[in-house]
């Protein structure tokens, strides 16, 4: 008698967060083996609908427990799944992020490291950047708005990885932790969603263009000096139901969060890297560790990304070297050939009229000194005059 695959099925696109165990019978008919449901109809009772970010929120806090009870429930072990299948579509877009994450996020770390299932616990930790939806992030804090809750967490012992975008983190690192570990990156380019289907060239003059980005409003400019750039703020379905509502006629997004949530289909067109130079670190996944954590720093670097982690340092020096920070409209992007590394940037100054470019390869070995090479260069042509 042959094993039968056992599969564990996660779902998380709307309002409901379930798991549950599969398998077949010898005639290959389905045996549900569990099913766990969590409905959050009292949560989103008082709004007259489902509030994408509430169901977000409760997902991540309970399909934790959800998964493990599915697999109790089904008297297998976590050692017998033979696959993990989550929702992909259709649902709300931040809901089957849920899904996908944790499904890809605990593969890896198995995959990669003795740490076994029962042994990962995920926690959210909401952020005031995820709170403040109204304003440039320069005028609440800067991208320390990100990331200061977690590493207040990691400082607190209450958790022992973060997880970061690295765009979204502040170019010195804090005091006793470390960020050394680096997933393998994603597609860094910028992408355009409009109402009308049209290219960025192919927009009405005056057209509004939705960005919390002064890179992004500079370098949109850059290629078109008639159109103009109004502050968005929001995650990803936030923002494309503003612009479905009318209140832009496009919105520029980067590719790796549009294709994680696997919804290419509503992209307009793909920047190429000259076109738009990206934000340091985009589409790089950061995972950070107190910096005496032994045991966790041996669990991470176990899955580092080398490669990855010679772009990062790279684009970061940079960054550090200017000082720059959420009005520093920077853009930073490098790629490995060989044992070559080749990394170009490209600085505004306040008003975003002036364009201080440079580009330049040298050993990989040496990525991290390419970066501060770079940033100098640039802080002298620009003689200080992107600083706010």
């Amino acid at each position: 008698m042959s094993k039968k695959p056992l599969i564990l099925g996660i779902e998380s696109s709307c309002d409901e967060t379930a798991a549950s165990l599969i398998t077949e019978n010898e005639q290959g008919i389905p045996i549900v083996l569990s099913n766990i449901i969590s409905s959050q109809v009292e949560v989103h009772k008082e709004f007259g609908g489902v509030v994408p970010e509430l169901a977000a929120r409760s997902h991540m806090e309970k399909i934790d427990w959800i998964v493990e009870k599915a697999i109790n429930d089904s008297g297998r072990k976590i050692e017998e799944i033979d696959a993990v299948a989550s929702t992909a579509g259709p649902g709300l877009i931040v809901c089957l992020s849920v899904g996908l994450s944790f499904g890809k996020a605990k593969d890896k770390i198995i995959q990669n490291t003795n740490i076994k299932d029962e042994d990962i616990i995920i926690k959210e930790i909401t952020t005031k950047g995820d709170q403040v939806q109204d304003m440039r992030l320069s005028e609440v804090g800067g991208k320390g708005l990100f990331s200061t809750n977690i590493e207040k967490e990691l400082q607190d012992k209450k958790i022992d990885i973060a997880v970061h975008a690295l765009k979204d983190m502040p170019a010195i690192e804090t005091v006793g932790l470390r960020t050394n570990t680096f997933l393998k990156r994603n597609d860094p380019r910028e992408i355009l969603i409009t109402q009308s289907g049209k290219k960025l060239n192919e927009l009405k003059i005056n057209s509004i263009i939705g960005t919390s980005s002064y890179r992004r409003e500079f370098q949109i400019k850059k290629i078109r000096s008639d159109l103009n750039c109004k502050l968005i703020r929001g995650n990803v379905d936030t923002r494309i139901k503003k612009l479905n509502d009318g209140l832009y006629d496009a919105i520029i997004l980067s590719y790796a969060g549009i294709k994680s949530l696997e919804i290419e289909d509503k992209i307009t067109e793909i920047f190429s890297i000259e076109e738009i130079i990206p934000s340091a670190g985009q589409g790089i996944i950061a995972l950070q560790c107190r910096n005496n954590d032994i045991e966790i720093i041996s669990v991470l670097d176990a899955i580092n990304d080398k490669e990855t982690s010679s772009m990062a340092h790279a684009e970061r020096n940079v960054l550090k070297v200017l000082e720059g920070d959420c009005e520093t409209a920077i853009g930073t992007h490098a790629i490995i050939e060989g044992d070559q590394i080749t990394l170009q940037a490209e600085l505004f100054s306040i008003d975003g009229k002036q364009r201080f470019f440079e580009k330049k390869s040298s050993k990989i070995n040496d990525a991290r000194e390419l970066g501060k090479e770079l940033g100098e260069i640039l802080k002298t042509k620009s003689n200080n005059s992107y600083k706010r």
